[in-house]
């Protein structure tokens, strides 16, 4: 071999170890690309939204706790008072309003007087009444004249029969006319509309100066104190809302709960709606009540008991403990590309952190979670799906 052949074979040789050198060299650094990128800080998923949202309704929070998972109903329920705690003031009678004594909103007390009206029958009921007392004690004086005759055998047993058949009867027309003036509350030819019971006037139709008629509903009083809160209720699930079952319920306009009880139920059920209804009863001050109004009302259910296999076993003989497990509403996880996904509330308002979950099971309106939660976070359980669409528009721009 030539010197110059040698020469070109050393230089071939050179290269071909600096290409070695340089791929081993790339090789590594593809390696270790990946393993960066699995080190590197996650993204933070925060999204944003405006706290009035949360002032509006629109958001509610609710507090995650580490306690049992329990079965509930989540049933609209009404504000209703009962026949005992409202009522309706009507004249009675044909009459003219002549005074009127409260307005709507006002707060009276029982016999309170509503309004003075003038009625010309009330005039009649009076002259009846002293009719009644007139006939009344002329009868009583002629059966005293034939009781002194009788002891004096003067005058017939039949006499004294018939007066003292005229002097009942004249006492009983006495006492109708007594009744009925005082059920009209009539004063000459006045009449006077009192409040039955104390509570606010709800309704006023009232009019100075018109003229009514005995059908005329003229106010209507609601005692707030008694108001209550019904519940229709699934035919299905009726049987597992025992009396004296504690629940509670949320009014549409504020965030806070008040604690209720079962007081009674219909034992009938609906049929159109398939609904039993049941009456619950704050158990202390609910503020906000408003006759009519509808509350978000939550009902524990009684537990089903396991029916067991043919060998008299469970069909669960051994179920996973809940011990030191989470709870939240189920109406506070969302899908999110597969995964169930809850928002947590930050320290600065209007700010939430999505956080996902692993969940063991489902009630009709909890969930039980396993990893994703430590207890005591405040996640939205109203409006998640709003912050749900936040966060797919975010990823769009």
């Amino acid at each position: 071999m030539t010197r110059s052949n040698s020469l070109a074979l050393a230089l071939v040789l050179t290269g071909f170890s600096w290409f070695n050198v340089a791929c081993e060299k790339s090789q590594e650094a593809s390696a270790s690309e990946p393993e960066k990128a699995s080190t590197a800080a996650p993204e933070t998923r925060i999204v944003k939204l405006a706290p009035e949202l949360l002032t509006q309704g629109r958001v509610v929070l609710s507090k995650a706790e580490k306690r049992g998972l329990s079965d509930e109903l989540v049933v609209t329920g009404q504000v209703i008072a009962p026949p005992h705690g409202k009522a309706e003031i009507g004249a009675l009678l044909n009459a003219r309003i002549r005074k009127i004594m409260v307005e709507e909103g006002a707060v009276v007390k029982k016999g309170q007087v509503l309004a003075t009206l003038v009625a010309p029958d009330a005039a009649r009921i009076s002259g009846d009444l002293a009719a009644a007392r007139a006939r009344r004690a002329r009868a009583e004086t002629v059966l005293a004249q034939e009781q002194r005759l009788a002891e004096q055998k003067a005058t017939s047993e039949r006499a004294v029969s018939d007066a003292q058949s005229d002097a009942a009867s004249a006492r009983a027309d006495e006492h109708a006319a007594t009744v009925m003036l005082s059920s009209y509350n009539v004063s000459g030819a006045e009449l006077t509309l009192r409040a039955p019971l104390d509570g606010i006037v709800a309704a006023s139709n009232a009019l100075l100066g018109a003229q009514v008629d005995p059908d005329t509903i003229l106010f209507r009083i609601v005692d707030p104190k008694q108001l209550a809160v019904r519940a229709d209720v699934p035919e299905s699930m009726a049987e597992r809302i025992p009396i004296g079952t504690l629940t509670r319920f949320q009014l549409p306009a504020k965030g806070s709960q008040c604690e209720a009880e079962v007081v009674a139920t219909t034992r009938s059920v609906d049929p159109i709606k398939r609904t039993v209804g049941f009456r619950l009863r704050p158990t202390g001050v609910c503020e906000g009540l408003l006759e009519g109004g509808f509350a978000d009302v939550t009902i524990p259910l009684k537990t089903q008991e396991l029916t067991g296999t043919a060998s008299g076993t469970s069909p669960a003989s051994n179920p996973p403990s809940d011990a030191g497990l989470v709870t939240i509403p189920r109406s506070a996880i969302v899908e999110l590309d597969g995964v169930p996904t809850t928002f947590v509330a930050l320290p600065e308002p209007g700010q939430f952190r999505m956080t996902p979950l692993t969940v063991r099971r489902h009630t009709e309106t909890q969930s039980l979670v396993e990893l994703g939660l430590s207890g005591n976070e405040l996640v939205v359980s109203k409006g998640a799906l709003l912050l749900k669409g936040e966060w797919m528009k975010s990823r769009l721009q």
